[in-house]
């Protein structure tokens, strides 16, 4: 457990900081988030731009068809 105050390291069990005499207060840690996922038409529509990406490169270099 660390102190609020100070930020010395402390035993679990203390009710007092070892550095500077601050009443400790035990402090649960914040749950973490889950991990956002990307919805299927956010996916659906990345994929569509990379290929009209590639589509258009591709005209670039390789030109009009004769």
């Amino acid at each position: 457990m660390f102190c609020s105050k100070c930020g010395e390291k402390n035993p679990d069990d203390g009710k007092f900081c070892s550095k500077c005499g601050t009443a400790l207060t035990a402090t649960k840690a914040p749950a973490a988030a889950p991990a956002k996922r990307a919805a299927a038409g956010e996916k659906t529509s990345g994929i569509a731009i990379a290929a009209l990406v590639m589509g258009i490169a591709a005209f670039v270099v390789f030109g009009p068809l004769a």
